[in-house]
């Protein structure tokens, strides 16, 4: 239902809503970018979601074709993937460890070629 202003719901109650749905699920706009690089035309990041539950909530996200600077100024960024062209999807998910960074790095590398 929602509480309804000139016609639409109200984006605040739309959030809290989302939260009990979805318990313990990353909520795309809560969000911190904890470490990122850009390697050629990909972006690695480190992102922690307060909202999640396993791992403390962190991910490691690989951005094919992505600069740093889209994905660090990206108003959210949901963990999964998607094919919608208004928002940032990750190519590949990694486990929030030092190897799963080191392997996120060198996959972002070896996307490095011409298409």
């Amino acid at each position: 239902m929602g509480i309804r202003y000139f016609g639409s719901v109200s984006e605040s109650y739309d959030e809290e809503k989302k939260k009990e749905i979805f318990p313990g699920n990353p909520v795309p706009w809560n969000m911190e970018i904890e470490r990122i690089v850009q390697i050629g035309c990909n972006t690695v990041a480190l992102i922690r979601y307060p909202d999640c539950k396993n791992y403390e909530g962190r991910k490691i996200l690989l951005y094919r074709n992505h600069t740093e600077i889209e994905v660090s100024s990206a108003k959210s960024l949901d963990p999964h993937f998607n094919d919608k062209q208004e928002c940032i999807s990750p190519f590949a998910r990694f486990e929030p460890t030092d190897f799963g960074w080191l392997s996120a790095c060198a996959m972002a590398k070896h996307l490095c070629w011409d298409i």
